[in-house]
């Protein structure tokens, strides 16, 4: 061989080394951004049968079937997507709130009845531009709905929420919202980075979680574990590091559980770490991150989705659920008609694991429990029942 072709197939072997090295560098989870293996204080195997049995929450067939919740007064139906994102809170009446698709929260009492509507579409007052998640402080006298730009504070007057006043977060892709005592925990993330001598701009601008008090309104914190993108662009960090929260009132715990990763962790309230807990065989979503700031989600058939905490009334426990979802590129080959149908995965159940989480020490178990639950609150249940899973047709269901 002489030295021409020697030379040509040593830089024919650098490029292909190359192409390859950029192909892996491009696709996430990347496992080296996870919570080393030594810092993980609990795992749980989301496969495993035999993990503890946590009695608290009663299977569906053990309960019985009160009411279909509907909203008699208007002509919006219940989604699939929309439930997956909504929250759903009983109060200390046991009244129903529900967060619907057309920004309100629609409140219905025990029996599954209409009362009434708290917020409308807009940007005035008391409306939704964009309704993220809601929360109530620890006696019911305040509730606080998680809008696109502001906070909206309504107070309990004469058995109803009517609106007090906005608070301006000035944050961006906002997710959730809960209240410990005088705070406001928000998961989203620092447009522009506020005044602070603890953080960094890069911690201030790509931490998911912001503490707010309330009176006064003020920033005062902001923490939280950040998956870093190869590119380290904000958009892809913030994208890939987005938080359902809780709050514990009797742990006094701030609960983080990322939305695409198998990871949970806990917070003193002033945001110090307590532990992190981890899910094994847990399906990822997978991305691929490209040249320009934007995530595209893969082809897998199905992969598991974060549902909202659920809260264990006067308890150390927090409720989360672990679900199955389709990708927008099977829903998408379903709804294009001149393309070969994908076959529909067989799933099991619409929920794949209902997990007890303790937020003094990050310790997990499981309840026998394959429903997809709204709320719950004794031996009431708001359920999802899921009458077409790939369509997201279903409804929502009270049983006690």
């Amino acid at each position: 061989m002489n030295v021409f072709s020697i030379v040509t197939a040593f830089f024919f072997s650098l490029t292909v080394i190359i192409f390859a090295s950029c192909e892996n560098k491009n696709k996430h989870p990347d496992i080296t951004q996870f919570p080393a293996e030594q810092d993980i204080d609990h795992i749980a195997d989301l496969n495993d049968p035999d993990l503890k049995f946590f009695p608290g929450i009663f299977p569906k067939d053990t309960l019985e079937f009160v009411a279909e919740i509907t909203d008699p007064n208007s002509d919006y139906s219940y989604d699939g997507m929309l439930l997956y994102n909504s929250r759903i809170l009983i109060d200390h009446n046991n009244n129903i709130y529900v967060q619907d698709g057309a920004n309100t929260i629609v409140v219905y009492d025990s029996t599954g009845h209409f009362q009434y509507s708290i917020g409308r579409p807009g940007r005035g007052p008391g409306e939704f531009l964009r309704l993220f998640s809601f929360d109530f402080n620890s006696n019911f006298s305040k509730l606080y709905a998680l809008d696109a730009f502001e906070i909206e504070e309504f107070e309990l007057i004469n058995g109803k929420y009517e609106y007090k006043k906005s608070y301006i977060h000035g944050l961006v892709m906002v997710e959730d919202i809960c209240v410990l005592e005088n705070n406001l925990y928000i998961s989203g993330f620092n447009s522009s980075p506020p005044d602070s001598a603890s953080n960094s701009i890069s911690d201030l601008l790509n931490s998911p979680i912001s503490q707010f008090r309330i009176t006064p309104f003020e920033f005062q914190n902001t923490f939280g574990y950040t998956y870093k993108s190869y590119h380290d662009w904000n958009s892809f960090n913030r994208a890939m590091s987005k938080s359902k929260l809780a709050c514990n009132e009797q742990t006094q715990t701030v609960v983080e559980q990322k939305l695409h990763f198998p990871f949970m962790f806990g917070y003193t309230p002033e945001g110090e770490r307590k532990w992190i807990s981890k899910f094994e065989n847990f399906i990822h979503t997978e991305f691929t991150e490209t040249s320009e700031p934007i995530l595209f989600e893969s082809n897998q058939s199905y992969f598991h989705r974060i549902y909202p905490f659920k809260e264990l009334n006067n308890s150390p426990y927090e409720m989360l659920q672990i679900g199955y979802h389709y990708p927008f590129s099977y829903l998408n080959a379903k709804a294009n008609t001149n393309t070969p149908q994908p076959s529909k995965p067989t799933l099991p159940h619409p929920i794949h694991r209902t997990i007890l989480v303790n937020t003094e020490n990050g310790k997990l178990s499981y309840s026998e429990n394959y429903s997809l639950i709204g709320a719950l609150k004794d031996k009431m249940q708001v359920m999802i029942d899921v009458v077409d899973s790939v369509n997201y047709q279903n409804r929502i269901v009270l049983y006690e």
